[in-house]
């Protein structure tokens, strides 16, 4: 079937222009001249996409919420700030002002959703699951497998990688990643971080599995692992880094054998992605580069890492990390103790993601957004004007707040202490505390700005310097860690 887009527009020439577009991509598209049109329509009828003009909007909120559940997107010259929180609380998908539209930006993001749609989205069918690895923990279904007996067969598909498993009875009777099949296989699938899976549980199933490995075994060196991960970023400094070659040395077979993981770091990969794309098992590649670091032979890539934008793999790991599951929209609060110092941690983070920066009075605003599916907003407001104004009440999809505090200026604490307190009782999200322009011992400094303020232990407090990407970066490692730790207690 044709999908079907309802599109509200008065002017000729850009109607015109959008149909063009829509129709070359394969869409049926109906023009409506006025919002009360496109009602009387879709009482009857249930198109694919509802684009509107922001002209066309009605001034009844009842009216607009008459089409709420379809994929809506509104298109405009200009959006302030709380137009923005109110469409995105109404339901509406994107929002597309003058630097961003155009007929053709209109259809491509339809289509990329479709896309999305047909091949990712979550779709039972029967008994048939199908979700993706950011909302399903596959270490979670194999534990409660082990623990319950549970018999299921799963595949995970991510763009060209794929993985299978069968298991009987808690304990896994085939599995295969690749090339690869036994216990090196669901390693290699429990150490991938996204894909899409499809799962089938079933029950009666009787049998021995034909694995010649335990299913609890590797789920336990599965975690051993990490942990060594963990551990090996410590000693590196950061999590996750480029990692660069100064000068490997050894045999010539020593070097002939390890050639893929040296040409895994040439190519400027990350760690982890280092060990997840390399042919050898987790132990030889992770023993290799811990020796080869530790010998003075490769290093943390700086330079890479401080060009000053997060990569790729950074900004997806924030998405499937930070958002909880099932939601594709979130809200992170920059409070800063002046309008100087969330202004800077605004323009530090959209620097890094390679965003622009809108500001509406006294808010500033920072976009970012996954593929076109998720989108993460990030605010910025000084704390007086959060404490008296009204911007809270438009925080539906929080996800973490950043408390600025500005040592270039005069500090008084008594209302701070008072405000941290308040929020750690009243908010369910991460905080954490950042410090600017601190001049003295890093430290000492600190644990004397704890003590004064009576931040509790867990409440990460750091130093930044919103220019270096390295400081931005280790604020977010830091609150994808406190995100980790509060989904564990849960």
């Amino acid at each position: 079937m044709t999908p079907v887009i309802y599109l509200v527009e008065s002017q000729q020439k850009l109607s015109q222009a959008i149909v063009n577009i829509a129709i070359e991509n394969g869409y049926e598209i109906f023009i409506f001249k006025k919002f009360s049109d496109l009602l009387i329509d879709v009482r009857k009828h249930r198109p694919d996409a509802i684009f509107i003009n922001k002209r066309l909007l009605p001034e009844s909120y009842d009216e607009f919420l008459e089409i709420k559940g379809y994929y809506i997107i509104i298109y405009g010259n200009q959006f302030d700030l709380d137009e923005r929180l109110n469409y995105y609380n109404m339901g509406v998908e994107r929002l597309l002002d003058k630097e961003y539209f155009s007929p053709l930006a209109l259809v491509q993001l339809l289509k990329k959703r479709q896309t999305f749609l047909q091949k990712n989205q979550n779709t039972p069918r029967g008994d048939l699951i199908h979700s993706s690895l950011r909302d399903m923990s596959l270490i979670d279904i194999l534990d409660k497998a082990v623990r319950e007996k549970k018999s299921f067969a799963l595949k995970i598909y991510d763009n060209g990688w794929h993985g299978s498993m069968r298991v009987i009875k808690g304990n896994v009777n085939h599995v295969s990643c690749m090339e690869k099949s036994g216990s090196q296989a669901l390693l290699d699938i429990l150490h991938h971080p996204r894909g899409q899976i499809f799962l089938k549980y079933f029950t009666g199933l009787t049998g021995t599995s034909k694995a010649d490995f335990s299913t609890l075994g590797v789920l336990l060196e599965y975690k051993y692992q990490q942990h060594l991960l963990e551990e090996f970023e410590q000693e590196l400094g950061t999590i996750n880094p480029v990692i660069y070659t100064k000068s490997i040395t050894g045999t010539p077979e020593e070097i002939q054998k390890n050639d893929h993981i040296i040409s895994l770091i040439n190519q400027k990969l990350t760690l982890r992605k280092i060990i997840q794309a390399s042919p050898f098992p987790f132990n030889h590649t992770f023993k290799t580069l811990q020796s080869w670091f530790r010998k003075g032979l490769i290093d943390v890539d700086r330079d890479t890492m401080a060009q000053g934008k997060f990569t790729q793999e950074e900004i997806e790991r924030l998405f499937e990390q930070i958002l909880p599951s099932k939601q594709r929209m979130g809200q992170v609060l920059v409070l800063g103790t002046t309008d100087e110092s969330k202004k800077n941690m605004i323009q530090g983070f959209a620097k890094c993601f390679g965003r622009p920066v809108m500001s509406e009075g006294s808010v500033d605003l920072c976009e970012i957004s996954s593929h076109n599916i998720s989108s993460l907003s990030i605010l910025g407001v000084s704390l007086d004007k959060y404490l008296t104004g009204k911007i809270g009440n438009s925080l539906s999809n929080l996800v973490a707040t950043l408390l600025i505090f500005d040592f270039s200026q005069r500090l008084t604490f008594d209302y701070k202490k008072y405000f941290i307190r308040q929020y750690l009782t009243e908010k369910s999200v991460p905080l954490i505390i950042g410090i600017l322009n601190l001049s003295r011992l890093h430290e000492t400094a600190i644990a004397e700005f704890r003590r004064l303020l009576e931040i509790p232990a867990e409440i990460p407090v750091i130093a930044l310097d919103v220019q270096k990407i390295s400081d931005l970066r280790e604020l977010l490692n830091q609150l994808l860690k406190l995100v980790a730790r509060e989904k564990k207690l849960r």
